[in-house]
């Protein structure tokens, strides 16, 4: 019934729909408030949003990403990121390891934010991931914080990272 209605042509009857499916953790209830997330009626898809961001599944920072690219969006979809849940900055590493240049400082900057030691984790990680664009992203901002752990990794990468690029980056905020 509520997968129903949650697809129906009202908008109050979607949204009655939507709250009560956020309290679900199937498949279905994700894919649904994912679809809604996109929905033509503003209040409909911020709800659907909303409810996506307090989400404990790592698919649904996954979506919450994805719609980072839609323009409409993507502020909503930062500020949803933002709410911190226990696969937060798990999803976001996740998605670090294939973002281009542009999401990965997104990314970055949403994990900066977080102020979580799962956060701090996945920041220093993605130092060590295979994407480049993940490594330039990351670097300043280990620079900006600036703990030993941090700039021991910067110091690591200053000489032995793969790419010439995030090399050099490196040795710049490093003051080198």
């Amino acid at each position: 019934v509520l997968l129903n209605a949650a697809i129906s042509g009202d908008p109050a009857t979607k949204l009655m729909a939507l709250a009560a499916l956020a309290n679900f953790s199937s498949e279905r209830a994700l894919a649904t408030l994912s679809t809604a997330a996109s929905d033509p009626d503003d209040q409909v898809s911020s709800s659907a949003v909303t409810f996506l961001s307090t989400r404990r599944e790592e698919e649904a920072t996954e979506v919450l990403v994805e719609l980072l690219s839609i323009a409409d969006l993507a502020e909503k979809a930062k500020a949803a990121l933002l709410v911190p849940t226990e696969t937060r900055a798990s999803g976001l590493l996740v998605a670090l390891q294939s973002a281009d240049h542009d999401l990965a400082g997104v990314l970055v900057s949403i994990l900066s934010r977080l102020q979580r030691p799962e956060a701090r984790v996945a920041l220093l990680s993605a130092m060590k991931l295979d994407n480049v664009a993940a490594r330039k992203a990351a670097a300043p901002v280990l620079s900006a914080r600036r703990d030993r752990e941090m700039t021991s990794i910067l110091q690591e990468a200053s000489q032995n990272d793969p790419d010439e690029e995030v090399r050099h980056i490196c040795t710049l905020l490093l003051g080198q």
